[in-house]
Protein backbone atom coordinates (compact mmCIF):
# COMPACT_ATOMS: atom_id res chain seq x y z
CA UNK A 1 0.00 0.00 0.00
CA UNK A 2 1.29 3.48 -0.83
CA UNK A 3 2.23 5.64 2.10
CA UNK A 4 -0.27 8.29 1.08
CA UNK A 5 -3.08 5.72 1.00
CA UNK A 6 -2.03 4.38 4.39
CA UNK A 7 -2.00 7.88 5.83
CA UNK A 8 -5.42 8.61 4.29
CA UNK A 9 -6.82 5.40 5.80
CA UNK A 10 -5.40 6.20 9.23
CA UNK A 11 -6.72 9.75 8.96
CA UNK A 12 -10.17 8.48 7.96
CA UNK A 13 -10.37 6.09 10.89
CA UNK A 14 -9.16 8.80 13.25
CA UNK A 15 -11.71 11.29 11.95
CA UNK A 16 -14.52 8.71 12.16
CA UNK A 17 -13.75 7.76 15.75
CA UNK A 18 -13.29 11.41 16.64
CA UNK A 19 -16.69 12.23 15.14
CA UNK A 20 -18.41 9.43 17.07
CA UNK A 21 -16.77 10.47 20.31
CA UNK A 22 -17.60 14.09 19.55
CA UNK A 23 -21.29 13.27 19.13
CA UNK A 24 -21.25 11.26 22.37
CA UNK A 25 -19.59 14.11 24.22
CA UNK A 26 -22.05 16.60 22.75
CA UNK A 27 -25.01 14.49 23.92
CA UNK A 28 -23.39 14.11 27.33
CA UNK A 29 -22.82 17.85 27.66
CA UNK A 30 -26.41 18.51 26.57
CA UNK A 31 -27.69 16.11 29.23
CA UNK A 32 -25.44 17.79 31.80
CA UNK A 33 -26.90 21.17 30.83
CA UNK A 34 -30.47 19.90 31.11
CA UNK A 35 -29.81 18.19 34.47
CA UNK A 36 -28.09 21.33 35.79
CA UNK A 37 -31.20 23.35 34.84
CA UNK A 38 -33.40 20.78 36.60
CA UNK A 39 -31.22 20.97 39.71
CA UNK A 40 -31.49 24.76 39.78
CA UNK A 41 -35.27 24.48 39.31
CA UNK A 42 -35.51 21.94 42.18
CA UNK A 43 -33.52 24.24 44.45
CA UNK A 44 -35.78 27.18 43.48
CA UNK A 45 -38.87 25.13 44.35
CA UNK A 46 -37.40 24.16 47.71
CA UNK A 47 -36.54 27.79 48.41
CA UNK A 48 -40.14 28.78 47.58
CA UNK A 49 -41.46 26.04 49.92
CA UNK A 50 -39.24 27.28 52.75
CA UNK A 51 -40.47 30.84 52.19
CA UNK A 52 -44.11 29.58 52.33
CA UNK A 53 -43.33 27.89 55.67
CA UNK A 54 -41.96 31.17 57.03
CA UNK A 55 -45.05 33.10 55.80
CA UNK A 56 -47.37 30.37 57.23
CA UNK A 57 -45.82 30.72 60.67
CA UNK A 58 -45.89 34.54 60.48
CA UNK A 59 -49.56 34.51 59.48
CA UNK A 60 -50.50 32.19 62.32
CA UNK A 61 -48.67 34.45 64.75
CA UNK A 62 -49.86 37.88 63.48
CA UNK A 63 -52.98 37.20 61.41
CA UNK A 64 -52.29 40.02 58.89
CA UNK A 65 -53.80 40.31 55.41
CA UNK A 66 -50.38 41.16 53.98
CA UNK A 67 -48.89 37.85 55.17
CA UNK A 68 -51.95 36.02 53.84
CA UNK A 69 -51.52 37.66 50.42
CA UNK A 70 -47.76 36.82 50.33
CA UNK A 71 -48.44 33.17 51.20
CA UNK A 72 -50.97 32.88 48.37
CA UNK A 73 -48.52 34.59 45.98
CA UNK A 74 -45.68 32.17 46.88
CA UNK A 75 -48.08 29.27 46.41
CA UNK A 76 -48.82 30.56 42.88
CA UNK A 77 -45.07 30.81 42.16
CA UNK A 78 -44.57 27.24 43.38
CA UNK A 79 -47.43 26.11 41.14
CA UNK A 80 -45.76 27.75 38.12
CA UNK A 81 -42.42 26.13 39.01
CA UNK A 82 -44.12 22.74 39.21
CA UNK A 83 -45.62 23.22 35.72
CA UNK A 84 -42.16 24.06 34.39
CA UNK A 85 -40.72 21.02 36.16
CA UNK A 86 -43.26 18.71 34.52
CA UNK A 87 -41.96 19.90 31.14
CA UNK A 88 -38.26 19.78 32.05
CA UNK A 89 -38.00 16.57 34.10
CA UNK A 90 -38.23 13.40 32.00
CA UNK A 91 -37.50 10.66 34.51
CA UNK A 92 -40.77 8.94 35.64
CA UNK A 93 -39.66 8.85 39.27
CA UNK A 94 -38.91 12.57 39.19
CA UNK A 95 -42.27 13.28 37.61
CA UNK A 96 -43.99 11.17 40.31
CA UNK A 97 -42.31 13.29 43.00
CA UNK A 98 -43.40 16.46 41.20
CA UNK A 99 -46.99 15.13 41.12
CA UNK A 100 -46.84 14.45 44.85
CA UNK A 101 -45.53 17.98 45.48
CA UNK A 102 -48.35 19.42 43.33
CA UNK A 103 -51.00 17.40 45.26
CA UNK A 104 -49.54 18.51 48.59
CA UNK A 105 -49.52 22.13 47.34
CA UNK A 106 -53.22 21.95 46.49
CA UNK A 107 -53.98 20.40 49.88
CA UNK A 108 -52.02 23.04 51.82
CA UNK A 109 -53.77 25.84 49.89
CA UNK A 110 -57.14 24.37 50.86
CA UNK A 111 -56.14 24.01 54.52
CA UNK A 112 -54.62 27.55 54.57
CA UNK A 113 -57.85 29.00 53.14
CA UNK A 114 -59.91 27.26 55.83
CA UNK A 115 -57.48 28.56 58.50
CA UNK A 116 -57.81 32.08 57.14
CA UNK A 117 -61.61 31.83 57.07
CA UNK A 118 -61.73 30.54 60.65
CA UNK A 119 -59.50 33.37 61.74
CA UNK A 120 -61.79 35.89 60.03
CA UNK A 121 -64.87 34.55 61.82
CA UNK A 122 -63.43 34.09 65.31
CA UNK A 123 -60.59 36.62 65.44
CA UNK A 124 -58.65 34.24 67.66
CA UNK A 125 -57.21 30.78 67.22
CA UNK A 126 -59.92 28.27 67.94
CA UNK A 127 -59.50 24.60 68.55
CA UNK A 128 -60.50 24.06 64.93
CA UNK A 129 -57.90 26.59 63.81
CA UNK A 130 -55.23 24.84 65.85
CA UNK A 131 -56.15 21.55 64.20
CA UNK A 132 -55.92 23.19 60.72
CA UNK A 133 -52.52 24.70 61.55
CA UNK A 134 -51.28 21.27 62.68
CA UNK A 135 -52.37 19.79 59.34
CA UNK A 136 -50.66 22.67 57.55
CA UNK A 137 -47.47 21.98 59.47
CA UNK A 138 -47.53 18.31 58.46
CA UNK A 139 -48.16 19.06 54.82
CA UNK A 140 -45.37 21.67 54.86
CA UNK A 141 -42.90 19.09 56.08
CA UNK A 142 -44.04 16.66 53.37
CA UNK A 143 -43.65 19.37 50.71
CA UNK A 144 -40.12 20.19 51.91
CA UNK A 145 -39.12 16.51 52.03
CA UNK A 146 -40.42 15.88 48.49
CA UNK A 147 -38.58 18.94 47.18
CA UNK A 148 -35.39 17.79 48.94
CA UNK A 149 -35.76 14.32 47.38
CA UNK A 150 -36.14 15.91 43.92
CA UNK A 151 -33.05 18.06 44.50
CA UNK A 152 -31.00 15.06 45.69
CA UNK A 153 -32.04 13.00 42.67
CA UNK A 154 -31.03 15.87 40.37
CA UNK A 155 -27.66 16.14 42.13
CA UNK A 156 -27.12 12.40 41.79
CA UNK A 157 -28.03 12.49 38.09
CA UNK A 158 -25.64 15.40 37.51
CA UNK A 159 -22.81 13.60 39.30
CA UNK A 160 -23.46 10.49 37.21
CA UNK A 161 -23.39 12.53 34.00
CA UNK A 162 -20.17 14.23 35.07
CA UNK A 163 -18.59 10.82 35.67
CA UNK A 164 -19.78 9.69 32.24
CA UNK A 165 -18.31 12.81 30.63
CA UNK A 166 -15.00 12.27 32.35
CA UNK A 167 -15.01 8.66 31.16
CA UNK A 168 -15.81 9.76 27.60
CA UNK A 169 -13.04 12.37 27.64
CA UNK A 170 -10.61 9.79 29.00
CA UNK A 171 -11.73 7.36 26.32
CA UNK A 172 -11.22 10.06 23.66
CA UNK A 173 -7.72 10.75 24.88
CA UNK A 174 -6.91 7.04 25.08
CA UNK A 175 -8.23 6.45 21.55
CA UNK A 176 -6.30 9.43 20.19
CA UNK A 177 -3.11 8.19 21.84
CA UNK A 178 -3.77 4.67 20.56
CA UNK A 179 -4.36 5.98 17.05
CA UNK A 180 -1.15 7.99 17.18
CA UNK A 181 0.79 4.94 18.34
CA UNK A 182 -0.82 2.69 15.74
CA UNK A 183 -0.22 5.22 12.96
CA UNK A 184 3.36 5.73 14.08
CA UNK A 185 3.92 1.98 14.22
CA UNK A 186 2.41 1.41 10.79
CA UNK A 187 4.25 4.29 9.19
CA UNK A 188 7.45 3.34 10.99
CA UNK A 189 7.27 -0.24 9.74
CA UNK A 190 6.35 0.92 6.25
CA UNK A 191 8.90 3.71 5.96
CA UNK A 192 11.69 2.56 8.28
CA UNK A 193 13.09 -0.21 6.11
CA UNK A 194 12.61 1.83 2.96
CA UNK A 195 14.39 4.85 4.39
CA UNK A 196 17.30 2.69 5.53
CA UNK A 197 17.56 1.25 1.99
CA UNK A 198 17.49 4.76 0.56
CA UNK A 199 20.16 5.90 3.01
CA UNK A 200 22.46 2.99 2.21
CA UNK A 201 21.93 3.38 -1.54
CA UNK A 202 22.50 7.14 -1.43
CA UNK A 203 25.74 6.65 0.50
CA UNK A 204 26.88 4.11 -2.07
CA UNK A 205 26.11 6.39 -5.02
CA UNK A 206 27.51 9.43 -3.21
CA UNK A 207 30.69 7.47 -2.48
CA UNK A 208 31.30 7.01 -6.19
CA UNK A 209 29.71 3.59 -6.83
CA UNK A 210 27.81 4.65 -9.95
CA UNK A 211 27.10 1.00 -10.83
CA UNK A 212 24.77 0.67 -7.82
CA UNK A 213 21.09 0.05 -8.56
CA UNK A 214 18.17 -0.44 -6.16
CA UNK A 215 16.24 -3.70 -6.35
CA UNK A 216 12.70 -2.35 -6.73
CA UNK A 217 10.47 -4.03 -4.12
CA UNK A 218 7.42 -1.80 -3.85
CA UNK A 219 5.22 0.53 -5.81
CA UNK A 220 4.91 3.16 -3.09
CA UNK A 221 6.67 6.49 -2.63
CA UNK A 222 9.84 4.73 -1.47
CA UNK A 223 9.81 2.80 -4.75
CA UNK A 224 9.38 6.06 -6.67
CA UNK A 225 12.44 7.53 -4.94
CA UNK A 226 14.43 4.34 -5.61
CA UNK A 227 13.54 4.51 -9.31
CA UNK A 228 14.58 8.18 -9.39
CA UNK A 229 17.93 7.37 -7.76
CA UNK A 230 18.48 4.51 -10.23
CA UNK A 231 17.79 6.90 -13.11
CA UNK A 232 20.14 9.49 -11.59
CA UNK A 233 22.89 6.89 -11.12
CA UNK A 234 22.51 5.78 -14.73
CA UNK A 235 22.74 9.38 -15.91
CA UNK A 236 25.76 10.06 -13.70
CA UNK A 237 27.46 6.91 -14.91
CA UNK A 238 26.92 7.93 -18.53
CA UNK A 239 28.11 11.49 -17.81
CA UNK A 240 31.16 10.21 -15.94
CA UNK A 241 32.06 7.94 -18.83
CA UNK A 242 31.74 10.88 -21.22
CA UNK A 243 33.89 13.03 -18.91
CA UNK A 244 36.54 10.31 -18.78
CA UNK A 245 36.60 10.19 -22.58
CA UNK A 246 36.90 13.99 -22.69
CA UNK A 247 39.70 13.94 -20.10
CA UNK A 248 41.64 11.39 -22.11
CA UNK A 249 41.11 13.47 -25.24
CA UNK A 250 42.19 16.63 -23.40
CA UNK A 251 45.31 14.92 -22.07
CA UNK A 252 46.11 13.66 -25.56
CA UNK A 253 45.69 17.10 -27.08
CA UNK A 254 47.65 18.74 -24.25
CA UNK A 255 50.48 16.29 -24.90
CA UNK A 256 50.31 17.00 -28.62
CA UNK A 257 50.30 20.74 -27.91
CA UNK A 258 53.28 20.43 -25.59
CA UNK A 259 55.16 18.45 -28.22
CA UNK A 260 54.21 21.01 -30.88
CA UNK A 261 55.28 23.91 -28.68
CA UNK A 262 58.55 22.20 -27.89
CA UNK A 263 59.17 21.52 -31.56
CA UNK A 264 58.17 25.09 -32.43
CA UNK A 265 60.51 26.53 -29.82
CA UNK A 266 63.30 24.28 -31.05
CA UNK A 267 62.58 25.32 -34.61
CA UNK A 268 62.48 29.03 -33.71
CA UNK A 269 65.72 28.68 -31.76
CA UNK A 270 67.34 26.86 -34.66
CA UNK A 271 66.15 29.35 -37.27
CA UNK A 272 67.12 32.36 -35.16
CA UNK A 273 70.53 30.86 -34.48
CA UNK A 274 71.07 29.93 -38.14
CA UNK A 275 70.07 33.41 -39.35
CA UNK A 276 72.81 35.18 -37.41
CA UNK A 277 75.63 33.88 -39.64
CA UNK A 278 74.08 35.17 -42.90
CA UNK A 279 73.37 38.51 -41.26
CA UNK A 280 76.97 38.83 -40.13
CA UNK A 281 78.01 38.01 -43.71
CA UNK A 282 75.68 40.66 -45.16
CA UNK A 283 76.98 43.30 -42.76
CA UNK A 284 80.58 42.26 -43.41
CA UNK A 285 80.17 42.21 -47.19
CA UNK A 286 78.61 45.70 -47.09
CA UNK A 287 81.64 46.99 -45.16
CA UNK A 288 84.08 45.25 -47.52
CA UNK A 289 82.23 46.63 -50.55
CA UNK A 290 82.41 50.15 -49.17
CA UNK A 291 86.17 49.80 -48.56
CA UNK A 292 86.77 48.33 -52.06
CA UNK A 293 84.95 51.15 -53.78
CA UNK A 294 87.07 53.66 -51.90
CA UNK A 295 86.74 57.43 -52.27
CA UNK A 296 85.16 57.13 -55.69
CA UNK A 297 81.92 55.75 -54.26
CA UNK A 298 78.95 58.07 -54.55
CA UNK A 299 77.07 59.42 -51.55
CA UNK A 300 73.93 57.50 -52.46
CA UNK A 301 75.90 54.24 -52.52
CA UNK A 302 77.36 54.98 -49.10
CA UNK A 303 73.84 55.72 -47.78
CA UNK A 304 72.49 52.44 -49.15
CA UNK A 305 75.41 50.45 -47.73
CA UNK A 306 74.78 52.14 -44.35
CA UNK A 307 71.10 51.15 -44.47
CA UNK A 308 72.18 47.56 -45.24
CA UNK A 309 74.52 47.48 -42.24
CA UNK A 310 71.93 49.18 -39.94
CA UNK A 311 69.16 46.81 -41.01
CA UNK A 312 71.42 43.83 -40.48
CA UNK A 313 72.18 45.14 -36.99
CA UNK A 314 68.51 45.57 -36.16
CA UNK A 315 67.80 42.11 -37.50
CA UNK A 316 70.55 40.72 -35.32
CA UNK A 317 69.01 42.40 -32.27
CA UNK A 318 65.59 40.96 -33.11
CA UNK A 319 67.10 37.51 -33.51
CA UNK A 320 68.84 37.86 -30.13
CA UNK A 321 65.56 38.80 -28.45
CA UNK A 322 63.77 35.98 -30.24
CA UNK A 323 66.39 33.61 -28.87
CA UNK A 324 65.81 35.08 -25.42
CA UNK A 325 62.07 34.35 -25.66
CA UNK A 326 62.66 30.76 -26.77
CA UNK A 327 65.15 30.30 -23.92
CA UNK A 328 62.45 31.46 -21.46
CA UNK A 329 60.35 28.46 -22.41
CA UNK A 330 63.27 26.05 -22.22
CA UNK A 331 64.84 27.25 -18.97
CA UNK A 332 63.67 25.73 -15.66
CA UNK A 333 62.52 28.13 -12.94
CA UNK A 334 64.77 28.51 -9.89
CA UNK A 335 62.37 29.80 -7.23
CA UNK A 336 63.53 31.67 -4.14
CA UNK A 337 62.40 34.47 -1.85
CA UNK A 338 62.87 37.73 -3.78
CA UNK A 339 62.99 41.21 -2.23
CA UNK A 340 60.93 42.97 -4.90
CA UNK A 341 61.72 46.47 -3.64
CA UNK A 342 65.47 45.86 -3.91
CA UNK A 343 65.01 44.19 -7.31
CA UNK A 344 63.07 47.19 -8.66
CA UNK A 345 65.61 49.68 -7.33
CA UNK A 346 68.53 47.74 -8.85
CA UNK A 347 66.74 47.47 -12.19
CA UNK A 348 66.08 51.22 -12.28
CA UNK A 349 69.68 52.12 -11.58
CA UNK A 350 70.78 49.69 -14.32
CA UNK A 351 68.42 50.85 -17.10
CA UNK A 352 68.44 54.57 -16.26
CA UNK A 353 72.14 55.33 -15.78
CA UNK A 354 73.40 58.10 -13.51
CA UNK A 355 72.35 61.10 -15.63
CA UNK A 356 68.83 59.91 -16.40
CA UNK A 357 68.26 58.68 -12.84
CA UNK A 358 69.03 62.15 -11.47
CA UNK A 359 66.41 63.63 -13.82
CA UNK A 360 63.59 61.36 -12.50
CA UNK A 361 61.57 61.39 -9.30
CA UNK A 362 61.69 57.65 -8.65
CA UNK A 363 59.52 56.38 -5.75
CA UNK A 364 59.25 52.80 -4.44
CA UNK A 365 56.53 51.88 -1.97
CA UNK A 366 56.38 48.88 0.35
CA UNK A 367 56.33 45.82 -1.89
CA UNK A 368 55.35 42.30 -0.84
CA UNK A 369 58.08 39.76 -1.32
CA UNK A 370 57.66 37.02 -3.92
CA UNK A 371 58.57 33.40 -4.52
CA UNK A 372 60.08 33.70 -8.00
CA UNK A 373 63.08 33.19 -10.25
CA UNK A 374 65.21 36.21 -9.31
CA UNK A 375 66.94 36.51 -12.69
CA UNK A 376 63.69 36.42 -14.64
CA UNK A 377 61.96 38.87 -12.27
CA UNK A 378 64.92 41.23 -12.70
CA UNK A 379 64.22 41.22 -16.46
CA UNK A 380 60.53 42.01 -15.78
CA UNK A 381 61.47 45.06 -13.70
CA UNK A 382 64.10 46.13 -16.23
CA UNK A 383 61.71 45.97 -19.19
CA UNK A 384 58.88 47.77 -17.38
CA UNK A 385 61.12 50.51 -15.97
CA UNK A 386 62.98 51.07 -19.24
CA UNK A 387 59.61 51.51 -20.99
CA UNK A 388 58.49 53.97 -18.27
CA UNK A 389 61.68 56.01 -18.71
CA UNK A 390 61.49 55.94 -22.53
CA UNK A 391 57.87 57.10 -22.73
CA UNK A 392 58.29 59.71 -19.96
CA UNK A 393 61.20 61.60 -21.55
CA UNK A 394 59.00 63.71 -23.90
CA UNK A 395 56.76 64.75 -20.99
CA UNK A 396 57.49 67.74 -18.74
CA UNK A 397 57.05 65.59 -15.59
CA UNK A 398 59.61 62.82 -15.07
CA UNK A 399 58.14 60.74 -12.28
CA UNK A 400 57.91 56.96 -11.85
CA UNK A 401 56.13 55.23 -8.97
CA UNK A 402 56.57 51.56 -8.09
CA UNK A 403 54.07 49.96 -5.68
CA UNK A 404 52.40 46.71 -4.74
CA UNK A 405 49.69 45.07 -2.65
CA UNK A 406 48.30 41.65 -1.71
CA UNK A 407 44.77 40.68 -2.73
CA UNK A 408 43.02 37.29 -2.80
CA UNK A 409 46.25 35.33 -2.43
CA UNK A 410 48.05 37.20 -5.23
CA UNK A 411 50.92 39.69 -4.91
CA UNK A 412 50.33 42.51 -7.38
CA UNK A 413 53.01 45.03 -8.46
CA UNK A 414 52.79 48.11 -10.68
CA UNK A 415 54.97 50.70 -12.45
CA UNK A 416 53.24 54.04 -12.96
CA UNK A 417 54.57 56.90 -15.08
CA UNK A 418 53.32 60.29 -16.27
CA UNK A 419 54.50 59.91 -19.82
CA UNK A 420 52.74 59.95 -23.18
CA UNK A 421 50.37 57.11 -22.24
CA UNK A 422 48.32 55.09 -24.74
CA UNK A 423 44.78 54.50 -25.96
CA UNK A 424 43.15 52.02 -23.56
CA UNK A 425 41.21 50.47 -26.44
CA UNK A 426 44.47 48.91 -27.69
CA UNK A 427 45.78 47.74 -24.32
CA UNK A 428 45.40 44.11 -25.40
CA UNK A 429 48.00 44.54 -28.16
CA UNK A 430 50.77 45.79 -25.84
CA UNK A 431 51.99 42.37 -24.75
CA UNK A 432 52.01 40.78 -28.21
CA UNK A 433 55.19 39.93 -30.11
CA UNK A 434 56.48 42.85 -32.20
CA UNK A 435 53.37 44.91 -31.38
CA UNK A 436 53.84 48.69 -31.10
CA UNK A 437 51.36 51.49 -30.40
CA UNK A 438 53.80 54.33 -31.16
CA UNK A 439 55.76 55.20 -34.27
CA UNK A 440 59.29 53.78 -34.57
CA UNK A 441 60.73 57.22 -35.37
CA UNK A 442 59.30 58.66 -32.13
CA UNK A 443 60.34 55.83 -29.79
CA UNK A 444 62.99 53.22 -30.44
CA UNK A 445 62.37 49.57 -29.79
CA UNK A 446 61.20 46.40 -31.46
CA UNK A 447 58.03 45.40 -29.54
CA UNK A 448 59.52 42.41 -27.72
CA UNK A 449 60.10 43.71 -24.18
CA UNK A 450 56.48 43.51 -22.98
CA UNK A 451 56.06 40.10 -24.64
CA UNK A 452 59.00 38.89 -22.54
CA UNK A 453 57.34 40.37 -19.42
CA UNK A 454 54.10 38.51 -20.18
CA UNK A 455 55.97 35.26 -20.87
CA UNK A 456 57.95 35.40 -17.60
CA UNK A 457 54.90 36.32 -15.47
CA UNK A 458 52.80 33.57 -17.10
CA UNK A 459 55.52 31.00 -16.35
CA UNK A 460 55.23 31.99 -12.68
CA UNK A 461 51.44 31.44 -12.79
CA UNK A 462 50.52 35.13 -12.84
CA UNK A 463 49.26 37.65 -15.36
CA UNK A 464 50.21 41.08 -16.74
CA UNK A 465 47.98 43.96 -17.84
CA UNK A 466 48.10 47.72 -18.38
CA UNK A 467 45.97 50.84 -17.97
CA UNK A 468 46.61 54.17 -19.63
CA UNK A 469 45.29 57.35 -21.19
CA UNK A 470 46.82 59.36 -23.99
CA UNK A 471 48.87 62.23 -22.59
CA UNK A 472 48.30 61.23 -18.95
CA UNK A 473 50.71 58.34 -18.51
CA UNK A 474 50.38 54.59 -18.07
CA UNK A 475 50.41 51.98 -15.32
CA UNK A 476 51.68 48.45 -15.95
CA UNK A 477 50.69 45.67 -13.54
CA UNK A 478 51.79 42.11 -12.99
CA UNK A 479 50.69 39.62 -10.32
CA UNK A 480 52.35 36.53 -8.87
CA UNK A 481 50.72 33.72 -6.85
CA UNK A 482 51.67 32.68 -3.33
CA UNK A 483 51.45 36.08 -1.67
CA UNK A 484 54.20 36.82 0.88
CA UNK A 485 53.58 39.88 3.09
CA UNK A 486 56.36 42.43 3.25
CA UNK A 487 58.37 42.47 6.48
Amino acid sequence: MRVRSLLNLASGISLGLTAVLGVALSLSFFAIGTTTSNLLLARSMRTTILERIFLRDEFYARRTDRTKWQFVQKSGLLAAQLEEALVSFRDPKDRAIIAEIKASLDKTLSIFQKLADDDSRNGVASEYGKMLFSQLLAKGYILNDDAARLELRSMAALASLNRTSIWLISACLAIVVALILVNSSLIGRTLGAGIRRLQDGSKSVGGGNLHFRFELRSDDEIGDVERSINTMAESLEASFSAVQVLELEAKRRALELAVSNSELEAFAYSVAHDLRAPLRSISGFASVLEEELGPSVSGETVRILGIIRESAGKMNILISELLDITRLGRTALSLSRVDMGAAAAEAFSTVAGPDTADDFNFCIGVLPEAEADSAMIARVWANLLSNAIKYSLPSPVHAIEVGGYVKEGMSTYFVKDQGVGFDQRYAGKLFGMFERLHDQKDFSGNGVGLAIVKRIVARHGGRAWAEGEVGLGATFYFSLPGAVEAT
